[in-house]
């Protein structure tokens, strides 16, 4: 919620935010394979970036989260990133005035909705879900990466680790719209895998 304080955020200031994030925004869940542990984990993740500040600024006055600025070769760009409950909590505002990133946003609230889990014995730890539970996250959270673009799956692709198309059940990554987002050598390299 918006830093510190239990103010209601006016209909116009959300609006504004879903419009914000429709054009700029990351909206999904990002996962990680903790090998001493050996289980993926699941993070609803809800970032945006931007070369001007003071869009990023009011995000994060109206939402909490954290900015930070990353440096490239031509004049750098803030951004605005909120995890787990934080962006839940962003998502279920923002949800009635997405027209963009509404189908993300629909998804990972599904995938939240099924990643609860059972509390367990102590506060703040779940236990395991159950297996078919596990699979629905995996579809859902495969169906999130398509909307956005499938990158997170060519990465854990090239990486060696992720199965391949070849496996029954498993995604084949459709190259996404973004190119202009990529540099050449990561276009390049793409364009070497596949021929």
């Amino acid at each position: 919620m918006p830093t510190g304080t239990n103010q209601t955020l006016e209909p116009m200031k959300l609006a504004w935010a879903a419009g914000f994030l429709d054009g700029e925004a990351y909206i999904g869940v990002t996962r990680s394979f903790d090998k001493r542990n050996s289980r993926m984990y699941y993070r609803i993740d809800v970032n945006a970036a931007q070369v001007h500040l003071a869009p990023i600024e009011l995000l994060k006055s109206m939402f909490g989260g954290r900015v930070n600025f990353h440096k490239n070769n031509h004049q750098g760009s803030y951004c605005w990133r909120v995890f787990g409950e934080e962006a839940r909590r962003v998502i279920v505002l923002l949800l009635p005035y997405f027209i963009v990133k509404r189908k993300q946003a629909e998804l990972v609230m599904q995938f939240d909705s099924v990643s609860q889990g059972r509390p367990g014995g102590r506060k703040g730890h779940f236990s395991s879900l159950p297996e078919e539970s596990n699979l629905l996250r995996e579809a859902l959270w495969r169906a999130i990466c398509v909307l956005n673009g499938g990158r997170a799956m060519r990465v854990e692709r090239l990486s060696g680790e992720a199965p391949t198309a070849e496996a029954e059940g498993d995604a084949i990554v459709r190259p996404h719209g973004n190119n202009n987002h990529e540099s050449r050598p990561e276009m390049g390299d793409r364009l070497s895998l596949v021929g």
